[in-house]
């Protein structure tokens, strides 16, 4: 009874041997977890987008993103004050959580799919998960004192950060390990 267990035990250890050897080691990442955080970054990138364009219901039928992007930075006819900054505020919040989430964004140690739409795919992913953090942190800075002076939002800085976290969702959705 005992050499069955013994002989089953043996098979179990050599797949896991042969398992733990086809996946590449990472010092101190478990396996799976750039997977993982590279899911949790397009999580946030998509969030972004959902929050300021897509679940607001207030892009108007064929409105270009530009256009819209730069309506909704003043308020609307039918806010007061308090709901006005408090709609910008919840769109902040957002890209704030969306750009510490891609401050962790690290591509995979070694790319599967090394052709050059990947790789191109992979760097522009990367280069806005760089950029993000900074320039959510100038927005926030910059409605800090266009609402101190009274202020709408400013559309420019506000539509090149909603760009750049697009693009960076649509590269991480392009990009492959």
């Amino acid at each position: 009874m005992k050499a069955p267990l013994f002989a089953v035990f043996l098979l179990l250890l050599c797949a896991l041997a042969q398992d733990a050897g086809s996946r590449p080691a990472v010092p101190g990442i478990a396996p799976g977890a750039e997977q993982r955080s590279i899911n949790d970054c397009a999580a946030a990138l998509d969030a972004i987008r959902h929050t300021v364009i897509t679940n607001t219901g207030l892009r108007l039928p064929g409105e270009a993103l530009p256009v819209y992007l730069a309506r909704i930075c003043r308020p609307l006819s039918s806010e007061t004050g308090h709901v006005y900054q408090k709609r910008i505020a919840g769109y902040l919040q957002c890209i704030q959580q969306g750009s510490r989430m891609a401050a962790h964004l690290q591509p995979p140690p070694r790319l599967q799919n090394n052709s050059p739409a990947n790789a191109t795919s992979w760097r522009h992913a990367l280069n806005a998960a760089r950029q993000l953090p900074i320039l959510a942190l100038r927005l926030q800075n910059d409605w800090q004192t266009d609402r101190a002076k009274g202020k709408p939002l400013s559309a420019a800085p506000f539509e090149q950060t909603i760009n750049l976290a697009l693009a960076g969702y649509q590269s991480l959705r392009d990009a492959q390990p």
